[in-house]
């Protein structure tokens, strides 16, 4: 180390355990100073002198040069100093406490979203095996299928109702279970099942069973989307054939009834017809007796006539 001591340099100066200082008068060279850097090893030549206590035993050593090329530098300071030594492994340190916590802090963010995904799947099971539950167990037909009609799935409910079992079903095309004689209905019933505009649609068809009968029946579908995109339709089947059998039955008692009214109404024009026709020739005939000379009798007899007439 070195310290400007007036117009003086003093170079603390360690050789093995010794300390000692050199002196370099009259400080005419600052670029010297500046080479001369905290732990560099130097070669010094100069005049030494012992500096003794008050009883004369030697204390320390001095050393005086003369000028700044009395001072060889060796080896110039090394940059990794102890101070140096303690900031960097301070900083490591500390950048290693940091990653620490960063990972502590990503492994709890990790936990924490596995913990959330967990949740998740847990209720995304729970929610498909109440939706399940609720399809299997459904009293009516529930099916679905692709968008070209070929079906994907089929309850129980709809085994009941047509016959089929689910694996004979799932080979089969929607179109291919109506009835000749709605056969008008397929391209209809497919174009609106898969129409992108009116995602809803209803129709009133029949449908063929397993045994060859034919089933009147309600359809309710509508589509179903994925990732935003149309991937199929969903359809409940309810079966209406009482109600169909109903509507017959009040058609036939309504033309029925027409049927009967338009008799009566016939048989009242023509009764009608029939008496006012020779009604008319007493009223009139007896208009005419009432006219000719009669006895008081005869007139009280023909009025009678023509009153109730």
């Amino acid at each position: 180390n070195s310290v400007l001591d007036g117009a003086n340099i003093s170079l603390a100066i360690q050789a093995r355990k010794s300390v000692f200082t050199a002196v370099l008068p009259e400080r005419n060279n600052r670029t010297f100073e500046q080479q001369w850097k905290p732990g560099a090893e130097l070669e010094l030549t100069g005049v030494y002198q012992l500096v003794r206590d008050e009883h004369r035993q030697p204390r320390s050593l001095q050393l005086q040069l003369r000028t700044p090329s009395d001072v060889t530098i060796l080896h110039d300071a090394s940059w990794w100093t102890p101070a140096r030594a303690l900031i960097v492994t301070m900083t490591l340190i500390g950048c290693v406490a940091l990653g620490v916590m960063r990972v502590l802090m990503l492994g709890r963010r990790v936990t924490e979203q596995k913990d959330q995904l967990r949740v998740q799947v847990v209720k995304e099971a729970t929610l498909e095996a109440h939706n399940r539950a609720i399809v299997e167990n459904a009293n009516e037909c529930i099916f679905t299928t692709d968008l070209a009609g070929r079906f994907t799935s089929f309850n129980p409910a709809g085994e009941r109702l047509l016959g089929y079992r689910c694996e004979e079903v799932l080979q089969l095309n929607l179109r291919d279970l109506i009835a000749v004689e709605d056969a008008a209905a397929r391209p209809e019933l497919i174009a609106a099942l898969t129409q992108k505009d009116h995602p809803a649609a209803r129709f009133e068809l029949r449908l063929l069973t397993n045994d060859k009968r034919s089933l009147w029946v309600e359809i309710s579908a509508c589509l179903i989307q994925t990732d935003g995109k149309f991937v199929g339709v969903l359809g409940v089947v309810r079966d209406i054939g009482e109600h169909k059998q109903i509507e017959a039955e009040l058609k036939r008692a309504r033309d029925s009834a027409q049927a009967n009214t338009e008799a009566k109404s016939a048989f009242l024009a023509n009764m009608s017809h029939e008496i006012r026709t020779p009604m008319n020739g007493v009223i009139g005939m007896s208009n005419l007796i009432l006219e000719t000379r009669l006895s008081v009798e005869q007139r009280d007899y023909a009025e009678t006539i023509r009153n109730s007439a």
